[in-house]
């Protein structure tokens, strides 16, 4: 099954309904400049059109297939985010940069509230993994990085603060996931500040 609907003309956002290995596999090398994805998580979850219960070395060697394929399609000194469970991504972060030209460049934690229950049983963590291809990332949006204080009235950080200082989220992430569901749609700011084209 393949679609592609277009979604926006500036920036240029298509949208296609395919299975990504065959997808990935029409396009062209060196041909774009990030790829960020979030993949099943390998963990029983009942999807309509997909098994999401491989044997555990099938799911990453399948794994390991795709992030190939995003390594030859990513040009030279840009990113591959690709965000899992923690004890899938520590194994697929340097299983992967063995493989191939990817240089590891940061491991970011994703911590957010789990509003969901039941089975199978889903985290509220996840890692970013996020790699260059043949060489560190050209593009790192460090404005869009940036974080706030939690104690702002301290002194000392208010004056940090009249200085344009803040810190920089890293390593880790502390934001809530803007859900598809949710009645008011608002820009998320990892998504909207210091992104080229959003």
């Amino acid at each position: 099954m393949y679609t592609e609907q277009r979604l926006l003309e500036n920036p240029p956002v298509t949208l296609a309904l395919s299975d990504c290995k065959d997808y990935l596999s029409k396009m062209p090398d060196n041909s774009i400049d990030a790829v960020i994805t979030d993949p099943p998580y390998n963990i029983k979850y009942k999807y309509d059109a997909y098994s999401d219960n491989l044997p555990f070395h099938d799911y990453i060697q399948w794994q390991l297939e795709i992030l190939g394929e995003c390594t030859r399609i990513v040009k030279p000194g840009g990113s591959i985010l690709y965000l899992n469970y923690p004890e899938l991504a520590s194994k697929l972060f340097w299983d992967a940069s063995e493989q191939y030209a990817l240089v590891p460049y940061e491991i970011i934690t994703w911590i957010y509230h789990q509003h969901t229950g039941g089975k199978p049983f889903r985290k509220g963590t996840r890692l970013w993994l996020w790699w260059g291809v043949e060489r560190e990332p050209d593009y790192i949006g460090e404005e869009a990085l940036k974080g706030q204080y939690r104690n702002p009235t301290d002194k000392r950080i208010a004056k940090r603060i009249e200085q344009g200082l803040a810190p920089v989220d890293y390593d880790w992430w502390h934001y809530e996931q803007v859900k598809n569901v949710s009645k008011e749609k608002t820009a998320h700011r990892i998504l909207s500040r210091g992104s080229p084209g959003l």
